[in-house]
């Protein structure tokens, strides 16, 4: 009973690892940076504070500017980690135009931020960084819940995900997204479809 117990676990991982492996693969849909309005680094990790002030840095903005989700004490403690890594940035583009914007409570509100800024701004092309393993939900969530924006996703290269490399911490993102994919579709659909509605 033990042994069909501990080989009923080992199978169930192994789907679920074979699984992760093939469903990561669909999930990244970043692309090279292209030059743009505006960038945008959604809230995160120290990769995302990173690749995106390289494109800062890079002239990727056509007006110098990022927003940057997770505010200003969030951006400064990545940069002490960044430092401490060897990642070092330079000190120019500290003095560029970093906006810094707190509070927002999840990707929805984020993708709601830039919906609004883009409008009103006037700005047309977009670059937007993630990680590889959330670039599918936010390119789902982008196209499903708003209307002409002319976007990138550009991945924030996490040590994590690299896919020659595959590792514990990139199957729990992975497997997380399954169900987070399906969750907030059906959630924001239902949200914005009552609201539609009253």
């Amino acid at each position: 009973m033990r042994y069909f117990k501990n080989i009923t676990i080992f199978f169930f991982f192994f789907f679920l690892f074979s699984l992760s492996v093939s469903f990561l693969r669909s999930l990244d849909v970043t692309q090279k940076p292209r030059k743009s309005d505006i960038i945008f680094c959604l809230g995160g990790n120290k990769y995302r504070t990173y690749k995106s002030l390289m494109l800062l840095s890079n002239n990727y903005s056509k007006y110098n500017t990022l927003y940057f989700f997770g505010g200003k004490k969030l951006f400064y403690n990545h940069l002490k980690h960044l430092h401490i890594d060897g990642m070092l940035i330079d000190p120019i583009v500290l003095k560029k135009n970093i906006i810094f914007i707190a509070n927002m409570k999840n990707t929805m509100d984020e993708i709601q931020f830039i919906k609004k800024v883009s409008s009103s701004y006037g700005y047309s092309n977009l670059i937007i960084v993630t990680d590889p393993t959330h670039s599918f939900r936010v390119k789902l969530m982008l196209d499903t819940f708003t209307k002409n924006l002319n976007y990138i996703i550009v991945s924030s290269k996490p040590a994590w995900a690299n896919k020659k490399d595959l590792n514990v911490k990139m199957i729990i993102f992975t497997i997380k997204e399954l169900f987070k994919i399906p969750y907030n579709y059906v959630k924001y659909k239902v949200y914005f479809l009552f609201l539609s509605i009253l």
